[in-house]
């Protein structure tokens, strides 16, 4: 099996206890990039493959925007939310139902200081502390 970038056109061996990375930038259609190859004739969707709840933020420190990088086991409606230091909910993002995700946001309106981002799909909940300088 081979994990097919639709973009480079790359193929990529899939082996076992691998991670893959990649980059994605806000101009392109990032939905259907990736494929699994197993013959020229079949392709399954890559985005199958999820299992993990992930949650990924950069940069980190932030001055202006940060890339949210996330993932669900399954599509589930998701929800990212900013908490200041004092606990008080800064900014909600609804993310929509879906399993994967890359959210730009902008943080140009929050003051500098220490963050928790919070992504919520309903069941789980993770978080991870952002830095805006």
């Amino acid at each position: 099996a081979y994990l097919k970038d639709n973009e480079t056109n790359e193929l990529i061996e899939i082996k076992d206890n691998t991670n893959y990375s990649f980059t994605v930038s806000s101009t392109q259609n990032n939905y259907n990039r990736f494929s699994i190859v197993f013959n020229a004739k079949k392709q399954l969707p890559a985005v199958s493959t999820v299992s993990s709840f992930d949650l990924k933020l950069s940069p980190n420190p932030a001055k202006d925007m940060v890339t949210i990088n996330f993932s669900n086991v399954q599509q589930a409606n998701t929800t990212i939310t900013f908490v200041n230091a004092e606990g008080k909910t800064v900014k909600t993002i609804q993310a929509g139902n879906v399993q994967t995700g890359v959210q730009r946001v902008n943080v140009k309106d929050l003051a500098k200081g220490i963050y928790y981002v919070t992504l919520n799909n309903g069941t789980d909940k993770k978080t991870e502390k952002l830095v805006i300088q």
